[in-house]
């Protein structure tokens, strides 16, 4: 985008959300697919860290929010049976297998998957090729962790069939901890972000509104919503 292109958007509030709004339809038909997804991650993953999780002090306070509202959730003990999805390069698997019993980390692309099992060799750690998509769920969870995983479902109907699988595969009482990122102001409050479910904010909201839950705890940073839920 050019420099004149961002000063008018920045002046314009319309024209940010209109903007935001071309981004996300952009998105959706490029990436509205699996297999679109697959590819797009495998392409990502070509370079290690490419999010640049490693060195991203937001990133690790992220991680450490997240764990934090585990550990208080779980009063300091462990968690049994532990199912990540989109484990990555296993950044964040590493610093929650302590929590866990057994920790299954799951992950679309196999390069990046395979980066996830060097770093977190000799820990209570099972990884596997999986899609929310498309593979179904293992039985019996106590905690399911899902980080930077629904931003990528563009379609509502998409995202509705991710949150029943999810959901349904819980067993009573058991623990849902979703972390999204945040879109800005300018996105998160128009009408066409609540519709189409875009941004941390409203994942978090969608969710919410889901009779079967409770919000256990819930934590809104400039970069994230994170939040954390019980099945009834």
């Amino acid at each position: 985008m050019t420099h004149p292109v961002r000063r008018l958007l920045g002046k314009v509030p319309f024209l940010r959300s209109f903007y935001g709004f071309f981004l996300v339809f952009r998105q959706r038909v490029v990436l509205g697919s699996g297999e679109s997804m697959s590819r797009f991650m495998d392409d990502t993953f070509q370079t290690t860290d490419p999010w640049n999780y490693s060195e991203n002090i937001e990133d690790q306070q992220r991680f450490d929010t997240v764990l934090r509202m585990l550990q208080e959730a779980k009063h300091g003990g462990q968690f049994g049976n532990v199912f990540e999805i989109g484990c990555a390069e296993g950044m964040f698997t590493e610093k929650l297998a302590p929590l866990c019993r057994r920790l299954v980390a799951a992950e679309i692309c196999a390069p990046a998957m395979e980066r996830a099992r060097t770093r977190c060799a000799g820990a209570n750690v099972e990884f596997m090729i999986w899609d929310l998509r498309s593979s179904p769920m293992p039985e019996e969870m106590e905690l399911v962790v899902v980080m930077d995983v629904l931003e990528y479902f563009f379609r509502r109907s998409d995202l509705r069939k991710a949150k029943e699988k999810l959901v349904s595969a819980m067993p009573s009482h058991g623990m849902l901890l979703l972390c999204n990122s945040r879109q800005i102001l300018s996105f998160e409050s128009t009408l066409w972000s609540k519709l189409m479910v875009r941004g941390g904010k409203r994942i978090a909201e969608y969710f919410t509104r889901d009779s079967r839950l409770e919000v256990i705890a819930s934590e809104t940073s400039d970069l994230c919503v994170t939040t954390l839920f019980r099945k009834k």
